[in-house]
């Protein structure tokens, strides 16, 4: 699994890096084999005004399913990266047992009878 972060307004300390990493791997951990590349984006939407403005949008590539993606927005960085990785690891959970569905459906749609 290939992890790419892209941070222009420098939001990320190396704490909140390592947070980030140990978050995703406990959230994607288990579909590690269905995960090509997982990109994380931060953005600082109101810049000096303050408020809840820090942005953090993960988008996970999956083999043979949907990509999944999910951001969302908090004034402390550490909480953004925790509330968003936890979301990705259900939605990730979600698209994992659709294809899974639709995998066994087709497969059992072209069983012919005798």
């Amino acid at each position: 699994m290939k992890l790419s972060i892209v941070d222009p307004e420098g939001l990320l300390t190396p704490e909140l890096n390592d947070l980030l990493e140990r978050r995703l791997l406990f959230a994607l951990s288990r579909f590690d084999s269905r995960i090509s590349q997982i990109a994380v984006t931060f953005s600082d939407t109101n810049g000096v005004r303050g408020g809840l403005d820090k942005e953090c949008c993960m988008n996970v590539k999956l083999y043979r399913a949907e990509n999944v993606t999910v951001s969302d927005q908090d004034a402390d960085v550490a909480a953004c990266i925790a509330r968003t990785a936890a979301r990705v690891g259900r939605a990730v959970g979600r698209a994992v047992e659709r294809a899974r569905r639709l995998d066994r459906s087709g497969f059992l749609g072209t069983k012919e009878s005798s």
